[in-house]
């Protein structure tokens, strides 16, 4: 079986060296590029040709989702996997909205860095356990069913809406709005 081949970016050096060393524990697996520059990222994906970039959001040059976006586009045999200490659903759903395979989250341990990385190469999308269980919360929350009927916020608005004295109504966007385009 070959290796599978890793790129890292993320612009603290710290991090990548901590990274680059669980990972040359990992057995199978070969950091072949890093970077801490997002434009020096898309340089060396297209130099390298990993199996997967380990890609942080916030770096200089071009930031992670950037290069997220362009390597799925550009080099699509190379999957993407955001690592951020961002664990919000915003930053989770431009991820995956960038195209990427995978997010985990800067706190993750070794053991949940290789099930990413065994799940990402086998073509599956890896989302670090906390962040699962609120995705999937939100996709099933969903739109409104007309099988459920009304909720009680819309019992509640549409009432505002019907009464005899005009009103400005605002509404915010459900947590699978957020998360959903």
């Amino acid at each position: 079986m070959s290796s599978l081949r890793l790129l890292l970016a993320d612009d603290h050096a710290l991090v990548r060296a901590g990274m680059r060393a669980l990972l040359n524990e990992l057995p199978g697996v070969e950091v072949v590029a890093e970077t801490g520059d997002g434009r020096e990222a898309l340089r060396l994906v297209c130099e390298t040709r990993p199996d997967i970039a380990l890609i942080d959001i916030s770096m200089p040059g071009l930031n992670g989702l950037e290069v997220a976006a362009r390597i799925v586009h550009d080099h699509p045999t190379t999957r993407v996997i955001i690592v951020s200490m961002h664990g919000d659903d915003e930053s989770v759903r431009r991820a995956l909205v960038a195209g990427a395979a995978g997010y985990l989250l800067k706190n993750s341990d070794r053991s949940e860095l290789e099930l990413a990385l065994r799940a990402v190469a086998r073509g599956d999308t890896w989302l670090s356990p906390s962040l699962t269980k609120r995705v999937v919360a939100a996709y099933t929350q969903g739109p409104p069913s007309p099988l459920r009927g009304p909720s009680q916020r819309s019992r509640r608005v549409s009432g505002k809406c019907c009464s005899s004295s005009p009103r400005v109504i605002r509404t915010r966007k459900s947590p699978a709005a957020s998360m959903w385009p």
